[in-house]
């Protein structure tokens, strides 16, 4: 009996299983990059992309550009493959693409998605393109959100020195594990996260170059809405405040008439409540290592005595401590968003608080006491004589 329902079970397996939507790779464009802008009726291009439409590009529906780039099907490495078209939709201008092209626009191998900044100054069109992306089954949580002051033109037609694939360069630009923090991290997982759990985000700024590009910077993203840039400096802070800073990088201080830079390592970054009845204290401990690498060549200081190496420390977390609280300045009076998460260390460690002030965050969040303090041991001095 029980060969019998095995043979079956066998057979079924044999004479069934099949691909039953089977495409050849050569009959798909694996989009590997994406550029999303707000389409602008009086430029005049693309009109011949909506023909099809009974208003052409005075449809209301026709709001954004969409720029795709995918690889040629060759055994050598060549430029990408640029189409442009505009629509209302990421969906729909994937389907009518088809029209223009003889392959299939496949999105499972998205890598990086480019808005501009003229998207994300409405907030309705913002939301739009997020849940476009947001419901797309195909695209992984893990592919880069980036946005841009250029046209993303400009980006997505660049062809890397180094790596012709524009969406592939970028997102090992990101994924490099020696990476600044000088942008956040900028995965689409984490950035719906943020927005889904307080409305406000920071999404990573990139800026064309000629063969290349330079991702510093960040976007801050209030109630769905862009609010302004942070400069890479105050990115590369505001990552150490977060604790999603590893390796701060190298950051110079001065010592004695000297420039000493230090290799800045965050090890761990931790919020406080400060008891305090009538309003809300907020005390941030960050814990790092250091290395030195330079400091003057003959110098009268011995690295190698510890008192030169607690003055050196000293010196750096003063210096540090007064940039991180510049920073904090800058998001509370004039970005007015909680991009430092105190709202979600008050929903998790101090619930009851929470809900007292939730409606009203917005309004409290700009006006609580945020101190940082930072404390960084050096390690390691390099070679001395």
């Amino acid at each position: 009996m029980y060969k019998k329902i095995l043979l079956i079970l066998i057979c079924i397996l044999v004479l069934l299983t099949g691909c039953w939507d089977k495409v050849e790779i050569n009959e798909r464009a694996h989009i590997s990059a994406i550029g999303i802008d707000r389409y602008a009726p009086s430029s005049g291009a693309h009109k011949a992309d909506n023909q099809d439409s009974p208003s052409g590009h005075e449809d209301k529906r026709n709001q954004f550009k969409f720029i795709f780039a995918f690889p040629k099907h060759s055994l050598e490495e060549t430029d990408d493959i640029i189409v442009a078209t505009i629509g209302d939709t990421l969906y729909g201008v994937s389907k009518i693409l088809a029209d223009r092209t003889n392959r299939e626009m496949f999105l499972g191998h998205l890598r990086t998605i480019i808005l501009g900044k003229s998207v994300t100054e409405d907030e309705h069109l913002f939301r739009q393109i997020l849940d476009g992306i947001e419901t797309n089954e195909l695209l992984s949580r893990r592919v880069i959100l980036a946005m841009t002051e250029d046209d993303v033109a400009d980006i997505i037609n660049i062809t890397p020195s180094m790596e012709p694939r524009i969406g592939q360069f970028i997102s090992e630009i990101f994924n490099r594990k020696d990476r600044t923090p000088r942008a956040p991290e900028g995965s689409i997982g984490d950035i719906l996260k943020d927005l889904y759990e307080s409305k406000n985000a920071v999404i990573p700024k990139i800026t064309a170059g000629k063969n290349d590009v330079k991702v510093a910077g960040a976007g801050v993203i209030s109630n769905y809405k862009f609010k302004g840039w942070l400069n890479e400096v105050q990115t590369a802070q505001l990552m150490m405040i977060k604790g999603e800073a590893k390796s701060a990088g190298g950051i110079s201080i001065v010592y004695k008439d000297t420039i000493v830079p230090i290799d800045l390592k965050v090890q761990k970054s931790k919020m406080k409540l400060v008891d305090d009845n009538k309003r809300i204290k907020i005390l941030i401990n960050i814990d790092a290592e250091g290395d030195i690498k330079q400091t003057y060549f003959g110098s009268n200081y011995d690295l190698l005595e510890a008192k030169t190496i607690r003055e050196i420390e000293d010196v750096f977390n003063k210096y540090m401590s007064d940039r991180l609280k510049e920073t904090v300045r800058v998001i509370q009076e004039d970005f007015r968003a909680d991009i430092l998460g105190v709202d979600r260390f008050l929903r998790q460690r101090h619930y009851k608080l929470w809900k007292e002030v939730e409606q009203e965050w917005p309004e409290i969040f700009p006006n609580i006491e945020i101190d940082v303090k930072i404390n960084i041991d050096i390690r390691r001095v390099g070679l001395v004589r």
